[in-house]
């Protein structure tokens, strides 16, 4: 077996596909949509072998599926990959709130499953990867590393369930950021200053406050910096902490992105 087969060229496939490249290795890309799969092979000079229907795809040499499609989508494909009766298939889903159980009750073979949830960040290959399998060989582990070096960060989840949270959080997380800018950007429009040049200065803002964090993370030792003891900054913290609010409206905020992953997976079974 020395294919991987990727199904749905989204964002994520894309990006996916992008990384494969980068790394010379070979995949097979599958998806429904002709004018992207041309898209497809004209930027990678037909590096990529494409497909626009799963049911005319042998699997005899693929050894990975990767789903990178939306759950109700997902369920059809595991459908047709299923009544292809091969065995020693190793599914990787790359799909919310689709759980294990849920993709080996397609098969009445073993197939091997492991669920990986990236974020955004995969781009620039500093994506929180979140990465559950039950009862995965060490040597397969390692193998899956290295295929999704790519990515990132990998972390390795103990329990299933722990994937709804990391889904919540580090899916997403840049787009909670992402939100935090746009609010500075949008007091600074309020001060006179342009949108083109408020989104410049809190970016400027939140890269140089990283890099001055360096490698040791200490988020409480750069507020102490900044911070001095009855000054302009620590007024304003002493607002945004009073109480707790900010701190429990955003972790409530995250709760409710965890539960939505838990109602998807409801919404399959």
């Amino acid at each position: 077996m020395t294919k991987s087969l990727l199904i749905g060229c989204g964002n994520l496939g894309q990006n996916i596909i992008g990384g494969f490249y980068k790394k010379k290795n070979k995949i097979l890309v599958c998806d429904e949509n002709k004018i992207v799969l041309e898209e497809i092979s004209k930027s990678y000079n037909n590096f990529f072998e494409v497909s626009e229907n799963i049911r005319n795809i042998s699997l005899q040499e693929i050894e990975y599926i990767l789903l990178c499609i939306k759950p109700q989508q997902a369920l059809e494909v595991l459908k047709i990959i299923s009544q292809k009766k091969k065995g020693k298939t190793k599914i990787i889903s790359f799909v919310a709130g689709l759980k294990e159980k849920i993709i080996r009750s397609f098969f009445d073979y073993n197939v091997e499953v492991i669920r990986i949830m990236p974020n955004l960040l995969l781009k620039v290959q500093k994506s929180t990867t979140g990465i559950f399998s039950n009862n995965l060989k060490v040597s397969e582990k390692e193998k899956i590393e290295n295929i999704f070096s790519f990515f990132g960060r990998l972390i390795w989840l103990n329990k299933e369930s722990q994937m709804d949270f990391f889904t919540a959080f580090f899916g997403g997380g840049p787009a909670y950021l992402s939100y935090i800018f746009e609010i500075l950007s949008e007091i600074l429009i309020k001060k006179g200053f342009n949108k083109k040049l408020s989104n410049e200065l809190v970016l400027i803002l939140a890269s140089g406050t990283v890099e001055i964090m360096g490698k040791s993370s200490n988020f409480e030792d750069v507020v102490k910096k900044v911070a001095s003891k009855n000054g302009t900054t620590e007024k304003a913290l002493n607002f945004l902490k009073k109480d707790k609010k900010l701190s429990l409206l955003i972790s409530k905020a995250i709760s409710k992105a965890e539960e939505r992953s838990v109602e998807i997976t409801e919404d399959l079974l």
